[in-house]
């Protein structure tokens, strides 16, 4: 029959859990194969050669060391918990969520230990997104409110850029050349956190072709809609080198829309780091494209009215010129008696037409106001009311 000993060895040692037995200067005395599996060191690595607090992240270490200390004086087996950021052996950074209990019986302190970086890296990932959609909030009052979208473009920019925590975000417009008929990018607007990692004046970056920056693939599922996601590690070989040539590791590209025509795309880079790009994260910014869509086609909508306004200006001022000259014609004509009064009376109802087709004219013109009459200028509304 096993004793009591042998039974909690076999817990230490099988447990799912990371466990740690430290004296009460913090000394690791046994570690359990849970946590060297999670931390990459081999018991007989730390076991007595190592105090605990010593792997743990500098900005921490006061910290989880006051807590330890609290629980040696007390001599309490009441578990504590507390998280902090626990150095892995190959100096990666991981988060714990920890527990320490004083043993009465030998005077030890028992430590365990569960990572809960996914669980942190899920929050902060909930956080970005909730920071990029009221940055989309933001922008789309600063577009609401300038009617032109490549006015206020550089702050929506950096709105999203900060809230996202990215090295680079921008906005490509597409065009096509002329002579091989091959799509072409260029780039319009950039916020980056450095110059270094700006883009913005590199020539390159002007009538680029899809296929010459190796990112075919871009343009196929850009063109269908679809956001596109990118990391060095898993692109092939054409779109890895042109991600290396940028320093880039991880990209977000979503297309921008003006009604069913593609007219570019807007990305996120990020050149620090390698990066988890959670699914929510990917979607606000397939959003950001789109509200950045809806501004150009808010201004292109703006600038046909005004065309359309200028027209009917034109429409309404150049008949009143012509009816003011037929006038006048027929008012010499009935002078010099020289026509008769049948093809003067044919004249002034032709006169009368046309007064009627200007008045339909500013109608359809003062019905088109009242639809559209915050997008107005003040001058015509000053020249409709004068």
């Amino acid at each position: 029959m096993e004793s009591k000993g042998d039974i909690y060895k076999l817990i230490f040692d099988n447990a799912g859990t990371g466990i740690l037995l430290s004296d009460n200067k913090g000394v690791i005395l046994a570690a359990n194969k849970a946590f060297c599996e999670r931390t990459g060191f081999f018991e007989d690595e730390i076991a007595g050669k190592h105090k605990f607090c010593s792997f743990i992240h500098p900005d921490d270490k006061k910290r989880v060391e006051e807590i330890y200390k609290n629980q040696t004086e007390k001599q309490t087996s009441e578990n504590l918990i507390t998280e902090f950021r626990f150095l892995r052996k190959d100096g990666e950074v991981i988060n714990v969520a920890s527990t320490f209990a004083f043993d009465e019986k030998t005077g030890n302190i028992i430590i365990t230990l569960l990572n809960i970086t996914e669980k942190i890296e899920i929050l902060k990932a909930l956080k970005r997104r909730d920071a990029i959609l009221y940055a989309i909030n933001h922008g789309i009052n600063l577009f609401l409110k300038e009617n032109s979208w490549k006015k206020v473009m550089p702050d929506v920019l950096k709105a999203i850029g900060e809230a996202a925590e990215v090295a680079r975000i921008y906005c490509f417009e597409n065009s096509t050349d002329e002579k091989t008929g091959l799509l072409l990018m260029n780039e319009r607007f950039e916020w980056a956190y450095d110059k270094k990692a700006s883009q913005i004046n590199n020539p390159k970056m002007q009538g680029l072709s899809y296929k010459d920056a190796g990112v075919l693939r871009w343009q196929e599922k850009l063109k269908k809609g679809e956001v596109v996601f990118a990391d060095i590690n898993s692109v092939d070989e054409d779109e890895r080198k042109n991600m290396e040539v940028l320093g880039v590791k991880t990209s977000v590209i979503a297309p921008i829309f003006i009604n069913d025509r593609w007219w570019g795309f807007a990305g996120l880079d990020e050149t620090r780091k390698e990066r988890v790009w959670s699914e929510g994260e990917i979607e606000t910014i397939g959003v950001a494209a789109g509200m950045i869509g809806s501004a150009i086609y808010r201004q292109e909508s703006y600038e046909t009215l005004i065309a359309y306004i200028t027209e009917a200006a034109l429409r309404i001022k150049e008949p009143g010129f012509v009816i003011k000259e037929n006038l006048v014609q027929i008012k010499k004509d009935v002078l010099d008696d020289i026509v008769s009064k049948q093809s003067i009376a044919t004249k002034i109802e032709i006169q009368i037409k046309n007064i009627e087709q200007v008045n339909r004219n500013i109608k359809d013109l003062n019905r088109l106001i009242v639809e559209r009459n915050k997008d107005i200028p003040e001058a015509y509304r000053h020249f409709i009311s004068g």
